[in-house]
């Protein structure tokens, strides 16, 4: 089960001396400035951050999985986090759906203690802004505050207001907030409903240019109907642009790492111990057996594949495929008619690894 996560408290720092605004490209050259700082390692950056999709496709459970992996202080879509107090503004839901959700994701675990939640809200502008200095300065380690959805918490346009205009005029205020306190602001959005996807994912993003401009990152989640496989594409101002292929667990309300995209990314040792649990070989001896490694490279590897959540320790000396895995790498070649399958779907199997997200 996930562990209650005890804060320490909080220690008052004076704000980091900003660099001059007007300066020469000299004294530029010779500033020493911190590399981009991110929520999610290479996906996530501090900022104002969008995550767009068409209705039902599981945005929503999108962000409650990464908040509470900031909040236990867990890797998500197995990449590392910066952990810390998140804050989740769910707008579109009531309490008793809000629980029921939290409670799939959480699958039994307590709920971590540095996520808040809040039903309703100001729109977005000074009102709102003041409410989360307020929780910014109350928490000890604010990281994460989502909005779910920004059509929801945007304010009426003025009589006359271009939209550009209203877009950046009321996210930029946002933005400024996020960045001044260091934190990511993460906008939940929809795309274009069409059935034509663009080539360019970030052309489907519902609005104005203006709401794409004002984004310090933006992804796209994308996935067909009655298929649990799609894709995350991001970009921004400081990360290369990327697509993910990702998994959705519907049954845990859990967004994971394509299998596929986990293996491809494993040094060739950590494959063929996989391979070898995959083949019905559970314990170290036979690991090391089918795989021709010693002991204590066994061990070794066994012990970088647990850490990555790829798998699980069933008891001591017994292990299988963790949820990231394929359990069926090679369908019809794992011995003893398919135990390998069998013991990936052991009742607590998902246990150690449902903190890897």
């Amino acid at each position: 089960m996930l562990p209650d996560i005890q804060h320490e408290k909080k220690t008052t720092l004076p704000p980091p001396q900003a660099p001059p605004t007007r300066l020469s490209a000299s004294e530029l050259d010779h500033l020493s400035l911190p590399e981009a700082a991110f929520l999610v390692q290479d996906l996530m950056p501090e900022g104002l951050v969008m995550l767009a999709a068409k209705p039902k496709i599981g945005k929503s459970w999108f962000a409650l999985n990464l908040s509470i992996a900031v909040a236990s202080h867990r890797r998500f879509l197995n990449k590392d986090v910066t952990a810390g107090n998140a804050l989740y503004i769910a707008l579109e839901d009531r309490h008793r759906r809000f629980q029921e959700r939290q409670r799939v994701v959480l699958e039994g675990s307590t709920p971590p203690k540095g996520l808040d939640i809040w039903f309703e809200s100001p729109k977005i502008g000074p009102s709102l802004l003041e409410e989360l200095r307020t929780w910014v300065r109350r928490v000890p380690e604010p990281r994460l505050i989502t909005i779910d959805t920004m059509g929801r918490a945007m304010p009426k346009r003025q009589s006359g207001q271009g939209e550009y205009e209203y877009t950046t005029q009321v996210l930029g205020e946002l933005q400024q907030f996020a960045l001044d306190n260091g934190i990511t602001v993460l906008l939940i959005h929809h795309t274009r409903k069409n059935d034509n996807e663009s080539a360019d994912v970030f052309d489907d993003v519902l609005g104005s240019t203006g709401i794409n401009g004002v984004m310090d990152a933006i992804l796209v989640l994308r996935r067909n109907r009655h298929q649990n496989t799609g894709t995350l594409s991001a970009t921004g101002r400081d990360i290369e642009e990327v697509s993910l292929d990702v998994e959705y667990d519907s049954a845990r309300g859990l967004w994971l790492p394509h299998r596929t995209t986990v293996l491809s990314a494993l040094p060739s040792e950590q494959r063929s111990i996989l391979q070898a649990i995959a083949d019905g070989n559970t314990t170290p001896q036979q690991i090391g057996e089918a795989t021709g490694k010693s002991s204590n490279n066994v061990g070794n590897q066994l012990q970088k594949t647990l850490q990555k959540g790829l798998v699980v320790k069933l008891a001591t000396g017994v292990y299988t495929l963790g949820p990231t895995v394929a359990p069926e790498l090679h369908p019809g070649e794992s011995g003893e008619s398919g135990e390998s399958s069998n013991l990936n779907h052991a009742p607590d199997a998902h246990l150690g690894t449902q903190l890897h997200w």
